[in-house]
Parts: structure tokens; C-alpha cells; sequence
């Protein structure tokens, strides 16, 4: 198994994660690491879920937590 890394979000976005695990029975490990395989693609970055800028193109500072 490869090894944990932890990986910063939004307490938001945290917020969901751990209720959709609650409610899949899923960890959040696979979660995310299912979400990242499945909608980031480096070869294509602008394709939906691709990233780049945050919408409206603004970069602001965000309160988040560490999701080992």
C-alpha cells in the first residue's frame, strides 16, 4: 500500500468529506484519493474538476484543516 500523505482543506469542504464518509462507510483516504484519480488529469487541466484559478480568478487565504 502506498504510503499516507496528508493534504490541506477548507473546513468546509472537510466538513462534507467526513459526513459523506459517515454516511458510505468509506475512509476519507479513499475518498479523496478516488476523487483525485478520477477528476484531475494533468494531461488536460481545463477540463471540469481540471483546476486552475478559483472562480471569479481570485486567490484568497482559506481556513482549512490537514485530511491525513
Amino acid at each position: 500500500m502506498s504510503q499516507k500523505k496528508p493534504i490541506w482543506a477548507t473546513t468546509e469542504a472537510h466538513a462534507r468529506l467526513k459526513e459523506y464518509c459517515n454516511v458510505t462507510g468509506k475512509t476519507q483516504l479513499e475518498v479523496v484519493s478516488d476523487l483525485i484519480l478520477k477528476y484531475l488529469d494533468p494531461s488536460n487541466p481545463d477540463k471540469e474538476g481540471g483546476g486552475g484559478k478559483r472562480k471569479g480568478g481570485k486567490d484568497r487565504q482559506l481556513g482549512g484543516v490537514w485530511v491525513v
